[in-house]
């Protein structure tokens, strides 16, 4: 597929909008027990006038 194809695609399915500037947003929390036991959890976004990405994560680990 040629590159202007890929792009008139692009612009059919998603339109022909971007945004001009991202806010980006990023928390974690990280939570160690007595034991050794960890919970890790994080939220990260993106935000801009057409776009929103936000993502969480949560990861834990116990030691044995």
């Amino acid at each position: 597929m040629s590159p202007t194809a890929r792009t008139d695609l692009w612009r059919l399915l998603f339109g022909n909008r971007s945004d001009d500037a991202m806010g980006i947003v990023g928390v974690g929390l990280d939570m160690i027990t007595a034991q050794e036991t960890v919970l890790h959890v994080t939220y990260d976004g993106q935000f801009g006038e057409t776009t929103r990405i936000q993502s969480v994560a949560l990861k834990g680990s116990v030691r044995y």
